[in-house]
């Protein structure tokens, strides 16, 4: 699924720059929380617990490994690191 989608199930507006960027599909059963203006999707099974955040302006994909969150992706308009 695009990351579009998973901002369009949230009535949430999507940056062209970032609409076309791909996830997995189990993002659909994510649940989604707004804390500080930072808009949270949580994944959580027997094998993920990873999390997506963005605060208009950055894109953040991370994964928990033994309690620790680790960032696996960081997309801004102008950059794009992968750990």
């Amino acid at each position: 699924m695009f990351v579009k989608e998973l901002f369009d199930k949230e009535n949430i507006s999507c940056p062209e720059w970032l609409s076309t960027k791909m996830i997995d599909d189990y993002w659909q059963d994510a649940e989604y929380s707004l804390e500080d203006n930072v808009h949270k999707w949580t994944f959580k099974d027997e094998l993920r617990n990873v999390l997506i955040t963005f605060d208009g302006e950055t894109y953040t994909f991370g994964a928990y490994f033994e309690d620790m969150f680790n960032v696996l992706d960081v997309i801004t308009e102008d950059t794009v690191i992968m750990f």
